[in-house]
């Protein structure tokens, strides 16, 4: 037998015994079809998806690599505005910081940290002449008060 001879299977009695002619007269087309396919899963799945527990882990190893997000999590927490700290008092506390850990190429001018701040869910707004952010480096622990009043705030946001 060559293998372009398909032999009678005596499980499908009524078989096309032209199926193979047939198939090789469409292989072409059989297979921009495939192709097709093939880039249709590529684009709306963007390949394979990794397990979540790999997903978890990576995203864990970036944030951990992020020295703004680390400065964020370890020196400020979210408040009010009128108890917030200015854009030169966070900046002075980030720089110390990034000094003290030892990220001497990650120099971030208060233009630039301001909007890192935007970008993360942050705000400014004038209180008594002063530009003072929804964050402080004030790290006392909130009240029950304090964290229901700032939930109502993010709210309103």
């Amino acid at each position: 037998n060559r293998p372009s001879e398909i032999s009678p299977n005596p499980n499908y009695p009524n078989a096309d015994p032209q199926l193979a002619e047939k198939l090789k007269e469409e292989a072409s087309g059989i297979l921009n079809s495939l192709i097709e396919a093939y880039k249709d899963y590529k684009y709306h799945t963007k390949g394979l998806s990794p397990p979540e527990s790999v997903k978890k882990y990576t995203d864990d190893y970036f944030q951990e690599q992020d020295i703004f997000y680390n400065w964020l999590n370890n020196y400020t927490k979210k408040c009010f505005h009128e108890e917030g700290a200015t854009s030169s008092d966070l900046h002075q506390s980030y720089e110390k910081f990034v000094k003290e850990e030892g990220e001497y190429q990650d120099n971030m001018s208060k233009v630039i940290l301001g909007k890192e701040l935007r970008l993360r869910g942050f705000s400014n707004e004038t209180i008594k002449r002063q530009r003072k952010w929804n964050l402080t480096t004030e790290l006392i622990n909130p009240t029950q008060y304090d964290l229901e009043q700032i939930k109502k705030e993010e709210k309103l946001w």
